[in-house]
């Protein structure tokens, strides 16, 4: 009697959702549980960068993309396919912001297709040398709380490209 079902399909190789294979999978699979399944169908980006490498992004800007224009709902982000602690609340925001706005636009299949084939160039070459980035206590100001200057100009100049495709 489940409410809701995790897909959390991975590539052998490369242990990442941010592979293109995987990403079809997700899309194609959350449309199918969207039309024939009285379930939620959850979601989780498991991406090869970490925390302070612009990758990391772009790669769950593409992964938001794949899994909300399939009907999915978003769960979360694990920075590093959770090999290492660099991970950072700024990549969530991006993935929450991203969905929001695939679902106000109404992005159509083959749009989302498009923008995550803008994307991909932006982080292909690390699936077999990933930029692992920094602890979060290296890319937020921890009495703070706010994401250091670099990690937030990052994310300033990710979400520009984003704009600038059309997502925001």
């Amino acid at each position: 009697q489940a409410h809701l079902h995790l897909c959390h399909p991975v590539h052998v190789r490369h242990t990442s959702t941010s592979v293109p294979e995987v990403m079809w999978v997700i899309n194609l699979v959350g449309r199918a549980f969207a039309r024939h399944q009285p379930l939620i169908l959850v979601g989780d980006i498991f991406a090869t960068n970490g925390a302070g490498a612009p990758e990391l992004l772009y790669e769950t800007a593409a992964n938001a993309i794949a899994n909300v224009s399939g009907g999915m709902h978003l769960l979360g982000v694990a920075a590093t396919n959770g090999k290492t602690a660099n991970a950072s609340g700024l990549e969530a925001r991006l993935m929450a912001e991203v969905g929001r706005a695939v679902v106000d636009r109404g992005l159509s299949y083959g749009r989302a297709n498009e923008l995550i084939l803008q994307l991909l160039p932006a982080y292909r070459d690390t699936f077999t040398a990933p930029r692992l980035g920094q602890p979060f206590s290296e890319v937020y100001d921890v009495n703070r709380v706010e994401p250091a200057d670099d990690w937030r100009r990052e994310y300033d100049a990710a979400k520009e490209k984003l704009a600038t495709m059309g997502l925001f």
